[in-house]
């Protein structure tokens, strides 16, 4: 471009950005400080220059730059942003995070999940962090999602306002095109990095941006802007689903407290009475609402296959990375996989101990009482121990006439299949006197005003809809506990 097509390209950016936060200000009218997500790369260059000029009347701005110490010169990188930032006359910190990739996951993606988690721990209500994803980024976003399958929310690609942490993710640049962004850095001889990464055609995004933009792009020539409508459009589409997805979910739940209503669950015979495609719409949304990973297509659909129709004594469980949906009572539970339990656990707790922590159960404290659990007489010098069920136990809860296969006990009392090798079991000598959900054993309860001693147990619920005991004690009198909050 000559000067004053750069000059004129310069304008449509600032103009272009100027409406953007207009847009998004208007929006969340509680912001006061503007955060730019600084790489010091050509986007986020023009970026951070265009709002270094315009400052924003009632606005603080700053800058981050994340190091993810891949390369041996991220140092000079995070310097280089510290200095440009600087001549602007705005601060720049400097984030450093080190992110491994999951199993199947590419370091990529690794990459970008750290990233956004560390930056949106950093955010407050009245903070937006503003990216640089651009047009074209947009286009080759939707492309990207057409390729693996994606669906409206997938085509959606990138919004240009969303939640991160407390705060907001923006993207005001998504109208600009990469060569007006070019035109402008021309105009004002910004210098920026060039990241090698940037022309790897290794990486698909690069690929489609080195060798497939350029041929769609001299055969159509608005296909950047045309993709960009098509992202559009589909977050409407998504928007619309979601909203009679929402309406679907409240009858599933029977509403309640919280997105999930009725302990996070779902209704087995509520999602059977949808449309596959309605059922489907809820059941990310649900998923979606408790901060878990969404399942592949093909899960979902085994969900609706197997899981829901199964027999009602049967314990299926349907898994993907990062979830896993059990059906229990006629209702569906997902949440996050549970942490592998202690092998052969059996560890002394006397009374007058402290509190105790167990990797992937919770923590349990005695708590004195009077007249209520376990009789303190009984205990004095006796060895207590805690441990978990190893099959074949028998329990008679105080009340009762007769033992009972502790496994009979847990089915009865209503505990899902996945949380009965869970629950911690008290025992004195080698007999077992106190079942978390249970309570205590006959003969071993505290009389009317003596002293009485209760193991009080916290679980550690991996998610909303994991069926938890609220921290209740183990000694409670009623058979009839409240398994579930």
């Amino acid at each position: 471009m000559n000067d004053t097509a750069c000059a004129t390209a310069a304008g449509t950016v600032e103009r272009t950005l100027v409406a953007a936060l207009s847009r998004l200000c208007a929006a969340w009218p509680q912001t006061r400080r503007l955060t730019v997500g600084f790489s010091g790369g050509l986007d986020s260059t023009v970026l951070l220059h265009v709002l270094a000029h315009l400052r924003p009347a009632g606005l603080q701005l700053d800058a981050l730059h994340v190091d993810h110490g891949w390369r041996p010169e991220s140092a000079d990188w995070a310097r280089h942003c510290i200095a440009r930032a600087t001549a602007l006359g705005v601060g720049c910190r400097v984030l450093r995070i080190e992110a491994r990739a999951a199993p199947g996951e590419s370091p990529e993606a690794a990459a970008r999940t750290a990233r956004y988690a560390a930056l949106g721990a950093r955010l407050d209500a009245g903070n937006a962090l503003l990216t640089a994803q651009h047009a074209d980024d947009q286009a080759e976003t939707v492309l990207l999602m057409l390729l693996r399958g994606a669906g409206p929310k997938g085509l959606a690609a990138m919004p240009e306002d969303a939640a991160l942490g407390s705060g907001r993710l923006w993207r005001p640049l998504l109208g600009v095109s990469r060569a007006a962004l070019q035109a402008y850095a021309t105009h004002y001889r910004l210098d920026w990095l060039d990241d090698p990464a940037n022309t790897d055609t290794d990486y698909d995004r690069v690929f489609l941006r080195e060798r497939l933009m350029p041929v769609l792009a001299g055969r159509f020539p608005a296909a950047a802007r045309t993709l960009a409508r098509s992202a559009r459009l589909s977050a409407e589409a998504q928007a619309a689903v979601e909203t009679l997805a929402a309406q679907d979910l409240d009858g599933l739940t029977g509403g309640g407290a919280g997105p999930a209503g009725t302990g996070g669950t779902l209704a087995v015979a509520g999602l059977q009475a949808l449309s596959p495609a309605r059922a489907r719409a809820a059941l990310r949304l649900w998923i979606e609402r408790l901060g878990l990973p969404l399942p592949p297509a093909a899960r979902l659909d085994t969900v609706l296959r197997d899981l829901l129709p199964a027999r009602r004594d049967a314990e299926p469980c349907v898994c993907w990375p990062g979830a896993e949906m059990h059906r229990f009572r006629e209702r569906l539970h997902v949440f996050a996989p549970l942490p592998a339990l202690p092998d052969a656990l059996c560890l002394d707790w006397p009374p007058e101990g402290g509190e105790i922590s167990i990797a992937g159960l919770g923590t349990l404290v005695w708590q004195p009482a009077s007249g209520a659990g376990l009789d303190a007489a009984r205990l004095a010098g006796r060895r207590v121990t805690l441990r978990l069920r190893q099959g074949g136990e028998r329990f008679r809860p105080a009340g009762r006439r007769h033992a009972q296969e502790l496994k009979k006990l847990l089915q009865a009392a209503g505990i899902a299949p996945w949380l009965r090798a869970r629950l911690p079991l008290l025992y004195i000598d080698e007999e077992l006197v106190a079942v978390a959900g249970l309570g205590i054993a006959e003969g071993w309860l505290a009389g009317p005003d003596a002293p009485g001693r209760v193991p009080a147990w916290q679980t550690q619920a991996p998610s909303s809809t994991m069926p938890r005991f609220v921290a209740a004690p183990l000694g409670a009198r009623e058979a009839g506990l409240e398994h579930f909050p």
